[in-house]
């Protein structure tokens, strides 16, 4: 899983064999790492990276849940590239990216051309990119030093201004439909629930009480839905001023949902024989129905252009890993 999407990445770090002293990351130290080995000597170490290629893909629509022709990888490197949103306007397009060699924030044209990083920080990791309405500001999660945080930048890149400060992970961000405040998922409590910040900066308040993760505004703005677990679960509804909750969906996959002008597009948990699909709920018909096959493995992000016309979505194309040697090593 890449950092800062569901919960921090695995990541190697160094402390005083006194027990004295503070740990410390080390430098090298981006993605998915595991098994580190130290020489007999003390100079070389030894671990295994994870790799896994990410692509974001694009499907064509013709109408609400409708395909009008097959997916085609439409943003892709040799390294991960996910979680893509379409800018309020459509003419942009946000997304993750470890491109640069660690996660960080970029944006690209409608076309997914013109790829430039807004932000990357040596050592963190940057996640899930959200527009604001007016599509001046995006809202992201970075983890820096083991602790994940909600921060905002403008949309034309510059210094991020960080919202919240709690020692718990708080991520996954998302504007409320009239700009003035962002959700997030934390697990300042005893598991994840949704709460929100002013997008200007000021007190965070705790919106659920029954468990709570990603989580969207509904375009009418009067209703949140929401999921519960990590990677796989229900998707829940509630009234923005609080209440009762309902359950919409029995399974969302990988944070895989997003509104459209007439319903939801999601991407449900693989069916027995490990195949997945992307679906749509319709809201004036309440049922469900098929969009399309997924012919790899669905990740982060789903998204709607604004015109109903296209979706994207993460498809992971290829994983692996290397053994990595570090030399000199102190």
């Amino acid at each position: 899983m890449p950092p800062g999407f569901s919960e921090a990445a695995p990541a190697f770090g160094k402390v005083p064999a006194s027990g004295s002293g503070e740990p410390e990351q080390l430098p090298f130290s981006s993605g998915d790492l595991f098994w580190p080995a130290i020489s007999r000597t003390g100079n070389r170490l030894a671990y295994m990276r994870k790799v896994e290629d990410g692509n974001i893909w694009r499907l064509p629509l013709s109408g609400p849940g409708v395909a009008s022709g097959p997916p085609a990888r439409f943003i892709a490197s040799t390294r991960d590239d996910l979680a893509a949103q379409y800018s309020p306007d459509g003419k942009r397009v946000a997304f993750s990216s470890d491109r640069s060699g660690v996660y960080g924030i970029w944006a690209s044209d409608a076309d997914g051309s013109n790829a430039v990083e807004l932000i990357s920080q040596a050592g963190a990791s940057c996640g899930n990119p959200s527009w604001s309405p007016d599509g001046q500001r995006i809202a992201f999660n970075l983890d820096a030093g083991g602790n994940t945080d909600i921060y905002v930048i403008r949309a034309s890149g510059g210094k991020p201004i960080r919202l919240t400060t709690d020692p718990a992970d708080d991520e996954a961000g998302s504007w409320s439909r009239d700009g003035n405040w962002i959700y997030f998922s934390s697990r300042r409590t005893d598991r994840c629930e949704v709460w929100k910040v002013p997008a200007g900066g000021g007190e965070d308040i705790q919106v659920t009480r029954n468990g709570g993760g990603t989580v969207f505004e509904s375009p009418d703005g009067m209703s949140i839905y929401y999921t519960k677990a990590e990677r796989s679960g229900a998707l829940w509804k509630m009234a923005v001023s609080g209440g009762e909750q309902s359950q919409v969906l029995p399974s969302v996959y990988e944070r895989a949902f997003c509104f459209a002008n007439e319903g939801i597009y999601f991407i449900p948990k693989p069916g027995a024989d490990g195949k997945s699909s992307i679906q749509f709920l319709s809201f004036p018909t309440a049922k469900v129905k098929t969009v399309c096959p997924i012919s790899g493995s669905p990740s982060s992000g789903l998204s709607v252009s604004p015109d109903d016309r296209s979706l994207l979505f993460t498809q992971i194309d290829d994983a692996g890993s290397d053994l990595m040697l570090v030399e000199n090593f102190r």
